[in-house]
C-alpha cells in the first residue's frame, strides 16, 4: 500500500496544488479506514475456523441428539420391561396363593379327617356312641343350594349330642353348624340334647358367634363338661 507522502507526490503532479493537497488529504484518511490484505487473509482464516468449528458443533450435537434420541428409546423399553417384570410379579403373586391356598385347603382337608378320626377314636373310648349322620339337603336349606350334609352324633345316657369336629372353626362355621342342626332335627325328628363344636383353634367371632346360638365350644375332648 502506498506511502502518505508518494500519494501527495503522485496527486502533485497529476493536479493543481490545491486540489492535490485535498484529494491526498481524502486519500490518507481513507486508506486508514481500509483492511490491510494481511488483517483481511487473517480475517478470513479466523471466519473459516469459526464456520468449522459451528460445523463440527453442529456434528456434535447431531450425535447427541441421536444419542438421546437412542436413550429414549431404551428408557421406553425399559419402561415396558417394566410393566411386564410387574405384570408378571402381579400373576405370580396370585397364582402362588391360589396354590398356596388351595394346598392349604387340601392340608386342612387331612388334618381335619385326621383329628375327627382321632377324636371319634378318644369319644368311644370314654364311653361315646358315636355315628355319623349323612344326608342330602335337597332344599338347599343349610348352604343355600342343594348339598349333602354331614354331622357326628352321640349318644349318651339317652341325650343325643351334635357334634361337629373341625380343624379350625370361624363365625361362619358355627353359623352354618347350627343350620345343619336344625336340618337334622327335621330329618330325623329328634331333638339335639346340646349342639356342640370340637376344634384345637376357634377365631375369637366364632366364640361369640356360637354362644348366641346356644353352641358349647370346646378345644379340649377331657373336658369334664362333656
Amino acid at each position: 500500500m502506498l506511502a502518505n507522502r508518494e500519494i501527495k507526490t503522485r496527486l502533485e503532479k497529476a493536479f493543481p496544488i490545491k486540489q492535490a493537497v485535498a484529494l491526498a488529504d481524502v486519500f490518507i484518511e481513507f486508506k486508514g479506514d481500509l483492511v490491510k490484505s494481511g488483517d483481511f487473509n487473517e480475517l478470513k482464516n479466523v471466519v473459516k475456523e469459526l464456520a468449522e468449528a459451528q460445523k463440527r458443533t453442529e456434528v456434535k450435537m447431531g450425535e447427541l441428539a441421536g444419542a438421546q434420541k437412542r436413550t429414549e428409546v431404551k428408557m421406553e423399553e425399559l419402561a415396558e420391561a417394566q410393566k411386564r417384570t410387574d405384570y408378571e410379579l402381579v400373576l405370580f403373586r396370585r397364582t402362588f396363593t391360589s396354590q398356596i391356598g388351595g394346598l392349604g385347603a387340601r392340608w386342612g382337608m387331612m388334618t381335619e379327617s385326621s383329628f375327627r378320626n382321632a377324636m371319634e377314636g378318644i369319644l368311644s373310648e370314654v364311653g361315646f356312641k358315636a355315628e355319623r349322620f349323612i344326608a342330602k339337603d335337597k332344599k338347599g336349606t343349610v348352604f343355600g343350594y342343594p348339598a349333602e350334609v354331614e354331622l357326628d352324633v352321640v349318644v349318651k345316657n339317652g341325650k343325643t349330642l351334635v357334634i361337629e369336629i373341625k380343624s379350625s372353626v370361624s363365625r361362619a362355621d358355627a353359623a352354618s353348624f347350627d343350620k345343619k342342626v336344625s336340618f337334622y332335627e327335621k330329618e330325623t325328628r329328634r331333638k339335639a340334647s346340646r349342639k356342640i363344636i370340637i376344634s384345637p383353634y376357634t377365631e375369637p367371632a366364632a366364640h361369640d358367634a356360637a354362644k348366641r346360638l346356644g353352641i358349647e365350644v370346646f378345644t379340649d375332648i377331657n373336658d369334664p363338661a362333656l
